[in-house]
């Protein structure tokens, strides 16, 4: 079985690296930069933390928008469906974070499993349909981990489980607005976004 499925050309991987990347080196600085915005643009925290709740949620909608429209999935509405479930998911969760920094993540850990995804379409004949989606929940929930562990080491952020299950839920989140909105579409169309 492993002789079927094709080796992994790591320099097709960079941008996933860089990804991770960004995600490790802004960990340090987050907070620092939402108060110094905040007190920049002379709104008090609270207002300001709404402010970035709302701006994810508007960008997240943009994006999704667009990939439905750009992979024509715009006229299914099992795929509407779906995306108003992920995006109910999502505005949901961030109303249940008390730090601005940890809706940040919900976009980064679903970004995360949406760019693994594509980017495992260059292991061809995987032996089970779902496979994709495992390991780029897999891959996601790796990736959350450590970067909860590198929190905990540093001064101004702190190690909590939860954040760590809210990760998983925004890659798996993630992961089934792929699946709606690709479920009625061939193979042969799922292309990984330049």
């Amino acid at each position: 079985m492993l002789e079927k499925v094709k080796k992994l050309d790591l320099k097709n991987w960079r941008g996933v690296g860089i990804y991770i990347l960004f995600i490790f080196l802004t960990a340090p600085w987050l907070p620092a930069i939402i108060r110094q915005t905040a007190k920049w643009s002379a709104i008090d925290l609270t207002s300001f933390l709404t402010y970035i709740r709302v701006t994810s949620l508007a960008m997240l909608a943009l994006v999704i928008i667009l990939y439905m429209f750009i992979s024509q999935c715009y006229k299914n509405i099992f795929s509407w469906f779906i995306t108003i479930l992920v995006g109910g998911g999502f505005a949901f969760l961030t109303t249940r974070t008390a730090a601005a920094a940890e809706v940040t993540h919900f976009l980064e850990y679903g970004g995360l499993s949406v760019y693994i995804f594509y980017k495992l379409d260059d292991v061809k004949n995987l032996p089970y349909p779902f496979e994709r989606y495992y390991k780029a929940a897999f891959f996601s929930l790796l990736v959350g981990v450590a970067d909860e562990l590198y929190q905990g080491l540093l001064p101004t952020r702190y190690y909590d489980i939860n954040d760590i299950m809210l990760n998983v839920v925004s890659a798996v989140l993630g992961l089934i607005f792929i699946w709606g909105t690709l479920a009625q579409k061939p193979a042969a169309v799922v292309k990984c976004p330049a």
